[in-house]
């Protein structure tokens, strides 16, 4: 059973049995500012591609008002990071914007299994600005 959800989990795309309805499942989370002062806020979202490839996109909503020097998009397998090594995270690149919805490619290699967060992270300073906690959702197209 515990195999069967993790599978379910990680493919994200999920089609109904009627050839009329399509479901989409993906996962989303709101940003929490972890860090006063570097406050992030705004959706992110995990999702795949019709190609396959799996992205992270922060949302049209997304903000933080600190222009660190090493910010990164992170995804880990916590949801309050206390350190980031390559068992618990996937660095997917610098932060492009400060605001506004931008999308990060997932390294095809990479696993999704376990990861319960997208994370902004100093790198040149270790500060975790702030996290976003993914949960599962259905929507249908």
């Amino acid at each position: 059973m515990k195999k069967l959800i993790t599978l379910t989990l990680l493919s994200f795309m999920a089609f109904s049995s009627s050839a009329m309805a399509k479901k989409i499942t993906y996962l989303k989370g709101e940003f929490k500012t972890i860090t006063p002062g570097d406050d992030v806020y705004g959706t992110g979202y995990v999702t795949k591609a019709q190609n396959g490839n799996y992205y992270v996109v922060l949302g049209d909503d997304f903000e933080t008002h600190n222009r660190a020097p090493d910010l990164r998009v992170v995804l880990h397998k916590e949801v309050r990071p206390s350190s980031y090594t390559k068992d618990n995270s996937i660095f997917l690149g610098r932060l492009k914007e400060i605001k506004g919805k931008q999308m990060y490619k997932v390294p095809a290699n990479a696993s999704l299994k376990g990861i319960k967060s997208i994370v902004i992270y100093c790198k040149k300073f270790h500060v975790t600005f702030g996290s976003a906690k993914l949960q599962m959702v259905q929507k249908n197209i």
